[in-house]
């Protein structure tokens, strides 16, 4: 029925013929094809994996050099690790050394303060020496006169006997 339709479309029986050897000769092909197709589309796929693959191969070099860097990278974070282990302890040894030396330069200006109030001690102890060997004179001719002197005449006068007479006489008020 569909070709006595296409028949009267195409007009005569001959037109028809023509279009059913026409239709037979393209599922023909369409048959022959189809197998060719599948083997150029399975050929081709072939290709595309072949190169995939080469690729793949020829990246390695490549994949193997980023190998190489990572373990170089881990490498130096490792190097990094114990040099920040290293700072730290330099850190620390810095910071008791400098503990010391300020604990040093303490007890270094507390000895000169002591020195200082030592000699300062002692130019008071020798003014007052030499004012006592001063006045012992005088207070050796005066108490040379004078009966109640510890002191007998000739000899010189100790400092312990100058020190003695001088506060007797300052207790009792008299000059000396």
């Amino acid at each position: 029925m569909r070709n006595r339709s296409r028949a009267a479309e195409c007009g005569t029986e001959a037109e028809l013929q023509n279009a059913e050897q026409k239709q037979s000769r393209r599922v023909q092909e369409r048959s022959r094809a189809k197998p060719q197709d599948a083997v150029q589309e399975q050929s081709r796929r072939m290709s595309h994996r072949v190169l995939a693959c080469l690729d793949h191969l020829e990246s390695v070099p490549e994949k193997l050099s980023l190998l190489d860097d990572m373990k170089d990278l881990n490498d130096s974070h490792l190097q990094r690790e114990v040099m920040e282990e290293r700072y730290a302890q330099y850190r620390e040894i810095v910071g008791s050394l400098q503990q010391q030396l300020e604990d040093s330069k303490r007890r270094i200006q507390e000895c000169r303060e002591e020195k200082f109030k030592a000699d300062v001690q002692s130019a008071r102890l020798s003014a007052l020496s030499a004012s006592l060997r001063g006045n012992g004179s005088f207070l050796s001719s005066s108490l040379r006169s004078g009966t109640n002197s510890p002191l007998k005449k000739g000899h010189h006068p100790s400092v312990e006997s100058v020190k003695e007479h001088s506060i007797g006489t300052a207790v009792s008020g008299a000059a000396p």
